[in-house]
C-alpha cells in the first residue's frame, strides 16, 4: 500500500521496512538453549494469520492485502484466495477459522474489511473443496459492524471446544477509546463475541442473553484490541490485548468477564489517579514499554519444551515469552530480529510464527 503506519501509538503498528531488523532464524535466549526459530518458508506478504487445514499437514497463511496462501512443510506456498479488502492502517484480511466439520462440509469463516463502501468488519461463511482447497466461494454473511476508524479491528476468529465461533473485535480505533465502546455492552466493538454459526445467532447460554440492554452475542467485554487469542480446553480464553501507551497484557477470559478497558490499562488506572477494580478481571501477565510496544498472541502446544505454555511475542521488539497455562510468571525466552504478527499450530502440534516485515514463516524449535 505504499506506506505503513507505526503501531506504537495506535497499538498495532507497522513499519515501512523499518522494523526491528532483518529476519533471523536465531533467537538469542540466555539460559534457554532450546529456543530457536527455524525459517521454513517465505513469500507471504504482510502475514496476519496462520491456520492448520483440518485433516492435512497444510497451513493457510493470510496476508493483510487480501491474499491467502496454502503451504505444506517442505513445499512452496501457492495462492488460494484473493479477497478485495481495504488496506489502510490496520484494515485488511485479518482472520480465518475452519468449521469443526470442515472435512465433510468444506465450510470456513473469514474476517476482513471489504474494499467497497464504508469501513466495516465482516465475518462471512465460505465453502471450498475440503480435499484440495482449489477454489472458494463466499456465502452467508454472519456478522458485519461499522468501524469508526481504521485501527483496532481485532482480527482473530476461532472455534472453541463447544463448537461455537469466537470473534475478537477491537474498540473501534483512534486512541483512548473515544466512544467508550469497551464498556458499552450495547455495542459489539471492544468485545469477545460467541456465535452459533448454524443459526447465525447467540447461543442461549451466552452470559447476557435475555438482557435487552446488552448485545446477546457478547461473551466478554472491556477489550482494547484483541488481535489474537487462544481457547483452552476448559473453555477459558487467553487474549493478547494490545495496550495504549504503557502496558501490554494477557487476559484469561471467562464467561461474562469485564477486562477493564478503558477503566484500566494493564493493572493501572487509565486517565485517572484512582479507579474501582470491583468486578474487573485483571491480567494474568503484563509488560511495559521497556520490553515492547504491541503484543502478539499466541498459541498453546501439547508437545515440546513449551508444552502447556502460552507462547506470545512483541511485534516491535521481537521478544518472546512463555506463560504457564496452569499459572505462574511468564518467562522471557529472548529477543529476535523479526516482527512477529501471528502464531499458528500445525496438525502435528508444531508452533509457527510469521514475520510481518520479512514475509517469512518460522517454526519454533
Amino acid at each position: 500500500m505504499g506506506k505503513f503506519l507505526t503501531w506504537i501509538t495506535s497499538g498495532f503498528a507497522l513499519l515501512g521496512g523499518c522494523g526491528s531488523g532483518s529476519p533471523s532464524s536465531e533467537a538469542a535466549a540466555p539460559g534457554v538453549a532450546q529456543f530457536h526459530l527455524e525459517r521454513v518458508a517465505e513469500g507471504f506478504a504482510q502475514p496476519t494469520d496462520i491456520q492448520a487445514v483440518p485433516g492435512s499437514k497444510a497451513l493457510v497463511v493470510l496476508g493483510k492485502e487480501g491474499t491467502a496462501w496454502v503451504w505444506e512443510p517442505g513445499g512452496t506456498p501457492r495462492e488460494w484466495l484473493n479477497i478485495a479488502v481495504k488496506t489502510d492502517s490496520e484494515l485488511g484480511l485479518l482472520g480465518l477459522a475452519f468449521h469443526p466439520e470442515f472435512a465433510t462440509n468444506g465450510k470456513f469463516y473469514v474476517h476482513y474489511n471489504p474494499k467497497d463502501g464504508k469501513t466495516r468488519s465482516r465475518i462471512s461463511e465460505w465453502t471450498t473443496d475440503p480435499t484440495g482447497l482449489n477454489s472458494a466461494k463466499e456465502g452467508n454473511l454472519l456478522l458485519e459492524v461499522d468501524q469508526p476508524y481504521e485501527n483496532h479491528n481485532g482480527g482473530q476468529i476461532r472455534f472453541g471446544p463447544d463448537g461455537f465461533l469466537y470473534i475478537g473485535l477491537g474498540d473501534g480505533g483512534a486512541a483512548g477509546d473515544p466512544h467508550g465502546y469497551g464498556q458499552d455492552r450495547g455495542q459489539w466493538l471492544g468485545k469477545l463475541l460467541r456465535i452459533d454459526v448454524q443459526s447465525g445467532r447467540a447461543p442461549p447460554d451466552n452470559p447476557f442473553v435475555g438482557d435487552p440492554s446488552v448485545r446477546p452475542e457478547i461473551w466478554a467485554y472491556g477489550l482494547r484490541n484483541p488481535w489474537k487469542f487462544w481457547i483452552l480446553g476448559d473453555g477459558s480464553v487467553l487474549v493478547a490485548d494490545v495496550g495504549q501507551d504503557t502496558w501490554e497484557e494477557v487476559d484469561r477470559v471467562h464467561r461474562g468477564d469485564n477486562l477493564g478497558w478503558r477503566i484500566m490499562e494493564g493493572n493501572e488506572c487509565f486517565e485517572a489517579e484512582t479507579c474501582s477494580k470491583v468486578g474487573l478481571q485483571l491480567p494474568v501477565a503484563t509488560y511495559g514499554r521497556n520490553e515492547g510496544v504491541s503484543i502478539t498472541g499466541g498459541v498453546v502446544s501439547s508437545i515440546g519444551p513449551y508444552a502447556n505454555q502460552f507462547l506470545y511475542a512483541d511485534f516491535g521488539t521481537g521478544n518472546f515469552w512463555a506463560l504457564p497455562v496452569a499459572g505462574g510468571e511468564p518467562r522471557l525466552l529472548g529477543p529476535t530480529k523479526i516482527n512477529p504478527s501471528t502464531f499458528g499450530l500445525g496438525s502435528d502440534g508444531a508452533v509457527y510464527v510469521a514475520d510481518f516485515g520479512g514475509g517469512a514463516l518460522y517454526r519454533v524449535e
